[in-house]
């Protein structure tokens, strides 16, 4: 039943993501960004938490918690880093470097002996490249390095975190939120 709301699932969960980016790159501008990154991390906690007593998850083994903590650091650093290269930089820059982090999982996952198909490699390339690329007309202006530095080392934060959920899915019980 739920593989039926799937795609719909998805693009809620895209356009929440994007327009979080968004904001949070707007109000770091006025405020600190390890400020709004905890009050986002916070109300995040908060409702994972009644979702989890909601659905009686919270019952389940808990073998995904330490890989959760570890993913919540390293995400929430990320978002720091993220929110500083947004607050300093330019968006058409910040984000498209901050998405290049997707080659840490894949480095990983190929690292512990994965192999993509043809197919897989070929989407990998393309994404990859089209991320470099967007980026590409705004940098080559009079950018600045530390927006640009603090965006990689965000996307790096942020693939990490992907890979220690992965981790943590692996080791959970199946029940999703």
């Amino acid at each position: 039943m739920l593989s039926l709301f799937g795609p719909g699932l998805a693009l809620l969960s895209a356009a929440l993501w994007g327009s979080a980016d968004f904001a949070g790159g707007l109000v770091s501008r006025r405020l600190p960004p390890v400020a709004v990154v905890a009050w986002s991390q916070g109300f995040g906690l908060v409702s994972v938490a009644v979702a989890a007593v909601l659905t009686g998850a919270y019952a389940d083994p808990t073998g995904w918690v330490p890989w959760a903590v570890l993913a919540g650091a390293s995400g929430s650093l990320a978002l720091v880093l993220f929110y500083a290269a947004l607050s300093a930089g330019t968006m058409g820059v910040v984000s498209p470097i901050a998405a290049l982090g997707a080659v840490v999982p894949v480095v990983l996952g190929l690292v512990a002996g994965e192999r993509p198909t043809l197919l897989q490699v070929v989407g990998i390339v393309v994404a990859l490249a089209g991320a470099a690329a967007a980026s590409g007309p705004e940098l080559s202006g009079a950018g600045r390095a530390r927006p640009v530095g603090r965006a990689a080392l965000a996307g790096g934060g942020v693939g990490v975190a992907r890979d220690l959920i992965g981790r943590g899915a692996e080791s959970g019980t199946g029940v999703t939120l």
